[in-house]
C-alpha cells in the first residue's frame, strides 16, 4: 500500500463517485476499483457496501477514511518541511 491508495480512498469517499474519483487521480475507473479491492484485501475486510450505483461505507471503511485523512495530511506536513531546507 502506499499513500496514493490513501489518497484514492479519501477522494473515492468524498466524491461518492468512482468516476468523478478516476477523473481526479488521471485513472481508469477500473483502476479505481482494483485499488479499492486492493485496501480491501491488505485489511482482509469489506469497505465498502454497493448497492445498485451508489455504496456506503462499512465500519472499517469509516475508520480507513477518518485515519486515511490524518496519515495523508502529515504526509503533507513532512513534504512541505522537507521542501523548506
Amino acid at each position: 500500500m502506499d499513500i496514493n491508495d490513501l489518497k484514492v480512498w479519501i477522494d473515492l469517499v468524498n466524491t461518492k463517485n468512482y468516476s468523478k474519483c478516476a477523473a481526479l487521480n488521471f485513472l481508469t475507473q477500473p483502476a479505481i476499483s482494483q485499488k479499492i479491492k486492493g485496501l480491501e484485501e491488505k485489511f482482509s475486510t469489506p469497505l465498502l457496501i454497493k448497492r445498485n450505483k451508489s455504496f456506503t461505507l462499512t465500519a472499517a471503511g469509516k475508520v480507513l477514511y477518518e485515519e486515511s485523512r490524518k496519515i495523508l495530511e502529515e504526509y503533507q506536513k513532512l513534504v512541505a518541511n522537507i521542501k523548506a531546507l
